[in-house]
């Protein structure tokens, strides 16, 4: 079993100095632009026609790309975006509000919270098949990593 803390025995082929960005697909950038801002908070910046991007606090962003597809590729769970947030109740009261609002934002499925070694979560699929996470991490928030839940 390798150690995941230990650096690499040499230097690696390519050395990027930072994670830029991700991308993903919707099949209408409006409908999902709309679940951004309203339900997760997150601005939208729509820089071309067929894109846009969520700006996720610190340097990083996703890109989300519509209209290019007629089906998505239905996403595992594995495959999931992680929203940190500052309290534990915070998870509760996310599950409660996507509960609420699951017909207004086409929400497709909704997780139970779950605590695991102090990690408190739930999960929600949203109308493009792209995972959710809403965590609370204790370790991260006293490391001061998450110092506003806000974007």
């Amino acid at each position: 079993m390798s150690d995941t803390n230990q650096a690499p025995a040499s230097e690696p082929v390519i050395q990027a100095t930072h994670l830029s960005h991700g991308t993903m697909q919707t099949l209408d950038l409006a409908n999902s632009k709309k679940f951004y801002r309203e339900f997760l908070g997150i601005p939208f910046v729509r820089h071309v026609k067929a894109a846009g991007s969520l700006l996720m606090g610190g340097d990083g962003y996703l890109v989300a790309v519509g209209g290019q597809a007629k089906i998505l590729i239905q996403q595992q769970a594995e495959n999931r975006w992680i929203l940190a947030v500052n309290e534990p109740g915070d998870v509760d009261w996310a599950r409660e509000m996507a509960l609420k609002h699951e017909k207004d934002y086409a929400i497709q499925e909704i997780g139970e919270v779950k605590e695991v070694d102090g990690l408190r979560s739930f999960m929600l699929r949203d109308q493009d098949s792209n995972w959710w996470e809403f965590r609370h991490d204790p370790a991260q928030v006293q490391a001061g990593r998450y110092h506003d839940a806000r974007f």
